[in-house]
């Protein structure tokens, strides 16, 4: 009835019911803390910026510094944020490798692991190592 008071004209029940939601959601979304996922926070903290030295990417996604498959746990010391090349092709390939504690702990690797170069001088970057295995 006061929805179609309101309206001021005839409205099915089901139209009275929509109208009577729709209000509802208006009125206090903007009160309702978003939900977010442990990704979520990783990225938050990690200003959503890939955290491979030199690299200046949106970091979207978030990598296990020590992979679950081989006992690394859903923690946010355990995950950094990586844009999508460095995370598939540099991670995932072999080519870069990280260690340590996040977000100010990691130590990262460069090169295919027993490289025949010396990359170090190509990385740029002090905390860059080639020839450390991972702990």
């Amino acid at each position: 009835r006061a929805v179609r008071a309101y309206e001021d004209r005839l409205l099915g029940d089901g139209q009275c019911l929509v109208r009577v939601a729709r209000e509802f959601i208006d009125t206090w979304k903007p009160h309702v803390k978003k939900a977010r996922t442990l990704s979520q926070k990783v990225r938050e903290r990690d200003l959503h910026r890939c955290q491979v030295p030199g690299c200046s990417r949106r970091g979207g996604q978030a990598h296990h510094v020590h992979h679950r498959s081989r006992g690394g746990r859903d923690l946010q010391q355990n995950l950094v944020a990586l844009c999508g090349s460095h995370h598939h092709w540099g991670i995932h390939r072999g080519y870069l490798r990280v260690h340590g504690r996040a977000p100010d702990g990691l130590v990262w690797e460069v090169g295919p692991r027993n490289a025949p170069v010396d990359l170090r001088s190509r990385c740029g970057v002090a905390s860059c190592e080639t020839d450390r295995e991972p702990a």
